[in-house]
C-alpha cells in the first residue's frame, strides 16, 4: 500500500493513456488519488504499481498486472472482494478483456444482471473443488 507523496506508475491497459510517473495525493479505501502536473485521476488500488525505474518501458507498465492465468471464458469464479456488493455463491466468466471480466452468477438470477469486475477481484475455482464439495 502507498502512503501519501510516494511516486507511483499506472499498470495494465491503462498504462497507455496514462504513462509516466504519478504522485499520490490521497489514499482512498478503494482508490489512490494521482497527480501529474495539472492532471489528476483516481486509480484503484490493484492499477497502480511502484514508480518506473530510469529506462523502464511502457511495456514492463501493461504486463505488471498480475492475473490467474486460469481466468478466462467460462471459468467458474468466486468474487473475494469484501466491497462488492453481489450476492454470494459461484459465478461463470463470459467474457474476458484482460482488464475487466463480465460474470454471472452461476445458475442465473431474477434480474438477468452480469457484473463488469477487475480481474484482481475474482479468483478462479477449480471444478474439482465444487463436485467435492
Amino acid at each position: 500500500m502507498f502512503k501519501v507523496n510516494d511516486t507511483v506508475s499506472i499498470a495494465g491497459t491503462h498504462a497507455r493513456k496514462y504513462p509516466g510517473n504519478w504522485t499520490v495525493t490521497k489514499v482512498n479505501p478503494r482508490t489512490y488519488k494521482l497527480t501529474q502536473g495539472s492532471r489528476v485521476v483516481n486509480f484503484d488500488h490493484a492499477l497502480v504499481k511502484a514508480a518506473l525505474e530510469e529506462g523502464e518501458s511502457l511495456a514492463s507498465q501493461i504486463l505488471a498486472v498480475k492475473r490467474d492465468p486460469n481466468l478466462r471464458a467460462g471459468a467458474l469464479v468466486r468474487p473475494h472482494s469484501t466491497r462488492l456488493q453481489m450476492p454470494p455463491g459461484l459465478y461463470v466468466v463470459l467474457k474476458d478483456n484482460y482488464d475487466v471480466v463480465n460474470v454471472v452468477q452461476l445458475g442465473g438470477n431474477a434480474d438477468r444482471r452480469y457484473w463488469r469486475l477487475h480481474p484482481s477481484h475474482v479468483e478462479v475455482v477449480h471444478p474439482d473443488t465444487v463436485l467435492a464439495a
